[in-house]
């Protein structure tokens, strides 16, 4: 195979939840793997024959900066601005948990688009697109005066 030169990438993603576009993304980082069932049958005892593919599991980690009140409003899955491209910049108030005590994650998932930055908009052939996924905040980050308001956000997907 020779090499094309053209087909590198250099880029990061612009990230989509929902309706909502992140801002600005520092560092975007798929962990996919397939996750698979051996297959074996019984007169060959513990011999495998081959692998049944079950799905696809991982996370996506998103390091956005200038995080603020929206990010926080479209980012909690629960919340009644989840998802939305204008979630508002008038005050928080975040349920503590969903109005449905022990609701199923997955009734608040959302399409996650992951697209090359240096791709026009339009081309979404190169798109990572995951159906239904749901975002987890692991950290608001630290504040240094240099690099404040950069917020970790966790996709677990289904």
């Amino acid at each position: 195979m020779a090499l094309d030169l053209t087909r590198t990438q250099v880029s990061d993603y612009d990230v989509t939840w929902g309706a909502y576009v992140f801002g600005s993304v520092d560092k975007v980082t798929p962990a996919l793997k397939i996750l698979t069932k051996p297959i074996k049958v019984g007169t060959l005892g513990d011999i495998k024959l081959g692998d049944r593919i079950i799905g696809l599991d991982g996370t996506i980690k998103v390091e956005c900066r200038e995080a603020d009140v929206v990010a926080l409003k479209a980012l909690i899955a629960w919340s009644a601005t989840a998802g939305t491209a204008s979630p508002g910049t008038v005050g928080v108030n975040l349920p503590l948990i969903p109005a449905v005590f022990h609701d199923d994650l997955y009734n608040y998932a959302q399409a996650l688009i992951l697209h090359p930055t240096h791709l026009p908009a339009t081309n979404t052939a190169s798109d990572l697109k995951l159906l239904k996924a749901v975002p987890h905040i692991s950290g608001l980050g630290e504040r240094d005066g240099v690099k404040d308001n950069v917020m970790m956000v966790e996709f677990e997907f289904y």
